[in-house]
């Protein structure tokens, strides 16, 4: 009778087994980790903020050290503003991964938005060492160095992010706002002229060039884009609705009444207000209505 070949396992057969099912299960959970990231990322390139924060947050209570989650944590976080925490996220994401370009770029995005500028253009510099062209970051480490008023590095900087970019609407208006504060005016035109011409409903570089042209005494055209400013996301100036119409000073106005109303600082207000009896003269009832720190500056007091 033939025998039949018997097989055992011995101890190391058992630990190979063991082993191979914990490789099996770390497998899988990077699989799961991969696939909730993935859709975290979709989530985020959506504007879906709350719904990334999520995932990210699980990610990160199975894998502490996900450096991307970590990362784009922190980015969130600068998004909502909260520029404190975004460091603090960018910081730990740096310590495990000290060499991530972008993650060095947003955290000096951060600092500059807490006004540490120094702090960010180290920020900057160690993630263009690591990622030279890194238009981003140029041109923002040039916004900084212009906070810092060191304007003709600045535009160094500017230059540099235009050469790897040259379709870059944004950096051109950074460049016109660094020529300008170079006294540089016929450059910084051109400058926010290409911008415009890069991307024809950029609001930023329509009031830039309105007040650089009112500078220079151009008030026809300085005054003509002067309304851009009410389409300007970073100026915080919002247009208010009425239902009369907006009278840009055309149309007659004998025998009917006018709101003239505040709309920015205290200094234009007070600047502004010698131009109401012009507006009286014209025939029209004139209603002004300023700041309540700005009546007091009125001959009542009040």
């Amino acid at each position: 009778m033939k025998k039949k070949s018997q097989f055992r396992s011995g101890p190391g057969a058992t630990r190979f087994g063991h082993l191979q099912r914990l490789q099996n299960v770390s497998l899988t959970r990077s699989l799961k980790l991969a696939s909730a990231f993935r859709q975290a990322k979709a989530l985020h390139q959506a504007g879906r903020l709350a719904e990334a924060e999520k995932i990210y947050g699980q990610i990160l209570k199975v894998q502490p050290n996900h450096v991307d989650s970590l990362h784009l944590l922190g980015v969130i976080y600068y998004q909502r503003g909260n520029y404190a925490a975004a460091v603090r996220q960018s910081d730990l994401s740096l310590k495990v991964n000290s060499k991530n370009a972008y993650a060095l770029y947003n955290r000096g995005l951060a600092l500059q938005g807490l006004k540490r500028l120094d702090e960010a253009l180290a920020s900057y510099d160690k993630a263009l060492a690591l990622k030279p062209d890194n238009a981003d970051a140029l041109n923002n480490r040039g916004n900084a160095l212009k906070d810092l008023k060191r304007f003709e590095d600045a535009l160094a900087s500017h230059d540099k992010a235009v050469a790897l970019k040259p379709d870059y609407a944004e950096v051109f208006n950074n460049l016109g706002l660094a020529l300008q504060e170079l006294k540089r005016f016929d450059e910084a035109l051109l400058s926010f002229e290409r911008a415009l011409t890069l991307q024809p409903d950029y609001a930023d570089a329509h009031w830039n060039e309105a007040l650089l042209r009112l500078v220079r005494g151009d008030f026809s055209r300085g005054w003509a884009k002067y309304q851009w400013c009410w389409k300007s996301e970073s100026l915080g100036v919002s247009k208010r609705n009425f239902l009369q119409p907006l009278w840009l000073g055309a149309e007659a106005i004998d025998g009917t009444t006018i709101l003239l109303h505040s709309e920015q600082g205290f200094g234009d207000t007070i600047q502004f207000c010698r131009y109401v009896p012009l507006v009286a003269a014209r025939g029209a009832c004139v209603i002004l209505e300023v700041q309540r720190p700005a009546a007091r500056c009125g001959p009542s007091g009040s």
